[in-house]
């Protein structure tokens, strides 16, 4: 053995080795936030009725299981190409999935807080989709194959396009979730940002509020992942970078913590009842009243009432509901002997921030 191979030798044992070490530590951070969250989940996800909540959820759940399985089994010790290509597919497989997940929870995020704007709907699902494609193309293009170092045994990777390709990839990628990201936090900004400070109705929209600093926030983690990885990805290559190691797993983090987010809010508007969406009313008879609205937009994923006593009139209710009609009225609720109980019970919500007169 020449010392040049020694030396090669020598880098790619390293280079495993700090890979193993940040997939231990990737597997150690999924394992201990499903412990944080566990409880949450139980009280309120399990309790849903919301199949569409329950299914992103477990979908997600799944693919945390599988980031963790797949960050451990990697760091095994496999002496085939057959079993490292299936290791490596099958942990890919579960980072793709995230992506799609993350994608889905984007599209819905911007088709909720614009109106449901199927323009701009479409471009955040099809900038969320385009990574999903450049990877699966990659690992297509992709041979991996067992690589001794002395006495331990690893699998190691090679690629059968050139490094401008791979490079064009890493960029297209990460260029599109950012942009998808980007896309989502400057929509609910555009739309929401009026209703955290509205008081005219004497109650705080926390959920806008949680939406905004929430959005922001993952927005600003995913950015300096995505940044980061698109640097080690060109400086060190695809096959030895560790960021993937943490960026498929806080994105699954993140979607855990912001479906429980919604959900807790959407429980505590309604009294932490079990149904999540809910057709009780505080009031037993309702007359309705057409009021003007403005054209300020905010979002739930619940369906909510906000509820005020004035003076010594009896209490009422307004419904934060999407009304039955096609007109451009909302609907306030106050005594009388009517109700209206009419709306789909599973839609997505859309809030109006509406100016009041008497």
């Amino acid at each position: 053995m020449s010392a040049v191979e020694g030396l090669q030798i020598l880098e790619g044992y390293s280079n495993h080795y700090v890979d193993n070490c940040c997939g231990a530590a990737a597997a150690a951070l999924l394992v201990f936030d499903y412990i944080l969250t566990f409880d949450e989940e139980v009280e309120f996800i399990w309790s849903s009725s919301n199949y569409v909540y329950v299914l992103l959820f477990f979908a997600n759940r799944l693919a945390m299981l599988g980031l963790t399985v797949g960050s451990i089994v990697g760091m095994l010790p496999w002496y085939s190409g057959l079993s490292c290509t299936v290791i490596n597919w099958a942990l890919a497989a579960f980072q793709i999935f995230t992506l799609f997940l993350w994608g889905i929870i984007s599209t819905l995020r911007v088709y909720a807080v614009s109106n449901r704007d199927w323009g701009f709907t479409l471009l955040t699902f099809c900038l969320g989709m385009t990574p999903i494609v450049t990877n699966l193309y990659a690992n297509i293009k992709a041979v991996y194959f067992p690589m001794v170092a002395f006495t331990y045994t690893y699998c190691g990777g090679d690629i059968e396009y050139s490094v401008g390709v791979a490079n064009r990839l890493i960029i297209t990628t990460r260029a599109c979730l950012i942009a998808s990201d980007l896309l989502v936090v400057l929509i609910a900004w555009y739309q929401l940002h009026a209703s955290v400070t509205t008081v005219r109705l004497s109650v705080r929209s926390t959920l806008a509020t949680v939406l905004l600093r929430d959005g922001t926030f993952y927005f600003v983690v995913l950015l300096m992942l995505n940044i980061g990885q698109v640097i080690t990805d060109i400086d060190i290559g695809v096959f030895y970078n560790p960021m993937p190691y943490f960026t498929n797993p806080i994105t699954s983090i993140i979607i855990s913590r912001f479906l429980l987010a919604v959900r807790r809010l959407a429980l505590e508007s309604q009294g932490s009842l079990p149904s999540y969406f809910s057709r009780s009313y505080e009031t037993e008879q309702c007359v309705v009243r057409s009021r003007q609205r403005s054209s300020l937009p905010t979002i739930a994923f619940n369906t909510g009432t906000i509820s005020q006593t004035v003076g010594d009139a009896s209490r009422f209710t307004m419904s934060i509901r999407h009304p039955p009609s096609e007109g451009s009225q909302v609907y306030s609720a106050v005594s009388s002997p009517e109700r209206y109980d009419d709306w789909a019970a599973d839609e997505i919500v859309e809030l109006r921030r509406v100016h009041y007169t008497q």
